[in-house]
């Protein structure tokens, strides 16, 4: 799973705190470098992590967990983007957010 997330601090734990309740295995992360990305006008991390999933754990149910963390922009499986629309009832589009006063870091797509 890949994510595309606006770079602030707690975001990794955030994201493995929804790993950890799901009970799923981190077993390897690859991290790019912070950039600012015009499209979001903030700066943006991309992480790539390698996981170990329950047996026969539903893949929406990660997708809908996932993109209640707030700074998650993007979300991508096996190379394939996941549409966010998909969950918009678990989360709000034009939330900002915590820390970025004045500034929207989640635009739809």
């Amino acid at each position: 799973m890949s994510v595309l997330a606006v770079d602030k601090p707690g975001l990794l734990g955030n994201i493995g705190e929804v790993f950890g309740d799901m009970n799923i295995n981190i077993h390897n992360l690859e991290m790019g470098p912070a950039e600012y990305l015009e499209a979001y006008k903030t700066n943006v991390i991309s992480l790539s992590f390698l996981l170990k999933l329950p047996y026969k754990m539903s893949t929406y149910d990660l997708f809908k967990k996932i993109v209640q963390v707030s700074e998650v922009l993007e979300i991508s499986w096996e190379g394939e983007e996941v549409d966010k629309k998909m969950f918009s009832h678990f989360y709000s589009p034009s939330k900002k957010s915590v820390g970025e006063e004045g500034q929207d870091s989640r635009m739809d797509q």
